[in-house]
């Protein structure tokens, strides 16, 4: 699910270029409709995943993406410092984990309210 979150933030990004100041409508709305479902489905991992891991993944590997997306799509010119930059931000988001001793929570993930599941019709069992 993070991996979502991940590339749905890259195609936000890339909404916003092609999206001219908001001059293009279709990817100006699509610049709310990726970010408003990446947010979403972010909150949805942070029950399985340690916050400060999560967000530097997903900051870290996005950044890293939408580079990639500058420089094939928009033909972007980067020097070799920028590179090594991303060289950096990979390396980090890869010792995050390596670091913490594994990034997944071992906790349960949260339960149905009462109200909600009670609400819920019942299968009858034969």
């Amino acid at each position: 699910m993070l991996s979502s979150c991940i590339l749905l933030g890259v195609c936000g990004a890339t909404c916003m270029r092609l999206s001219d100041g908001f001059k293009n409508v279709v990817p100006s709305v699509m610049i709310f409709v990726t970010y408003s479902v990446s947010f979403v489905l972010f909150t949805a991992t942070l029950p399985l995943w340690q916050l400060s891991i999560a967000y530097a993944i997903w900051s870290g590997v996005g950044t890293s993406l939408t580079a990639v997306v500058g420089v094939q799509l928009f033909k972007e010119k980067l020097k070799p410092v920028h590179y090594w930059g991303f060289v950096l931000i990979i390396a980090g988001v890869r010792a995050c984990p390596a670091l913490t001793h594994g990034c997944v929570r071992r906790t349960r993930a949260p339960s149905l309210p009462r109200s909600l599941v009670r609400s819920l019709p019942r299968s009858r069992s034969r």
